[in-house]
């Protein structure tokens, strides 16, 4: 498949590309949606605490000023917005002056249409390229991943015409993701783990507040940096944080020069974490706090930390 976008940085020439967008590049599936301030087109400021307390999911479309395929789709989408009024929110998010954007955005005076600067909002959500669409649940988790242009954003639209935008932990997958289907709204398994100390921990242990469980390994270099990350949250001891847990494998020595003081348990051949969704490494999912499975496995340092609302 060919679609037809154009990158985010204004001014670059239409391109083709096969599979534009790599929806494995977004924030993981149950990661909360970031916060922003951004003036409308009329120069009103709106935050998504805003738009969050008019209650119901929304769906975030990227487009820009001088992007030809957002401009040929949009009537499209406002058939889809009248389509789904009630059910969905549609917030068009694009960059640039309010008079360009008029030019070419400005069909109705009841658009939600905020403007970035350059394309720091699209950069955080890793909305590439445009038009791109995201979901995000009535919790304000994103709850999809990116759909980049024309072909992908329609079979996300027929996704969400055809389903139940209410139900609890809804979410909706790229047909172009070809990890193994995550298990969000799915129980953690019981487990008892020894951890490097030879203390024993249980699936009860994680109950009663959440959690972030990781998955590391000692010879990723990755995985080194993200055992500072948590070092350093660790340190700081906000209070306001998940729980870390760490799964690895390796001796309990050479395990505790990672000198963490959340619990590192020792799971052989990484059993337990293809339990909790996880794959990849470094990887994490959030936990709620009675064991349901939140997110989908966040691969990488730059999409971990999103999960509990944190920049890398």
């Amino acid at each position: 498949r060919v679609e037809t976008l154009e990158l985010l940085s204004g001014g670059e020439p239409l391109l083709e590309r096969e599979d534009a967008g790599d929806p494995a590049d977004g924030l993981a599936i149950g990661s909360p949606f970031p916060d922003f301030k951004l003036p409308d087109i009329n120069g009103k400021i709106v935050t998504f605490d805003h738009l969050f307390a008019e209650g119901g999911p929304m769906l975030f479309v990227f487009i820009g000023p001088d992007c030809n395929p957002c401009k040929a789709l949009f009537p499209e989408f406002r058939e889809w917005e009248r389509e789904l009024a009630g059910r969905l929110r549609f917030v068009y998010i694009s960059r640039g002056s309010a008079a360009e954007n008029a030019d070419k955005f400005s069909e109705g005076s009841d658009i939600r249409l905020l403007l970035q600067k350059e394309k720091e909002l699209a950069n955080e959500v890793y909305a590439k390229w445009t038009p791109t669409a995201i979901f995000v649940d009535a919790n304000g988790n994103i709850a999809s991943h990116p759909a980049a242009g024309d072909q992908a954003i329609r079979e996300l639209i027929d996704k969400l015409r055809k389903a139940d935008l209410s139900r609890e932990h809804i979410y909706f997958r790229s047909n172009f993701v070809k990890t193994r289907e995550p298990k969000i709204g799915k129980q953690i398994p019981e487990f008892a783990l020894k951890d490097i100390n030879g203390n024993e921990v249980r699936k009860a242990d994680l109950l009663g507040k959440r959690s972030v469980v990781f998955l590391l390994t000692l010879t990723c270099t990755y995985c080194q940096d993200v055992v500072k990350d948590i070092r350093r949250r660790e340190e700081e001891n906000n209070g306001h944080r998940p729980q870390f847990i760490v799964l690895a494998d390796g001796e309990p020595a050479e395990l505790a020069e990672w000198g963490l003081k959340s619990p590192v348990l020792i799971d052989k051949n990484y059993k337990m974490a293809v339990e909790f969704g996880l794959h990849g490494a470094p990887a994490a999912v959030l936990i709620g706090e009675d064991g349901t499975i939140l997110s989908e496995s966040a691969v990488g340092a730059p999409v971990i930390w999103p999960l509990i609302g944190e920049k890398p």
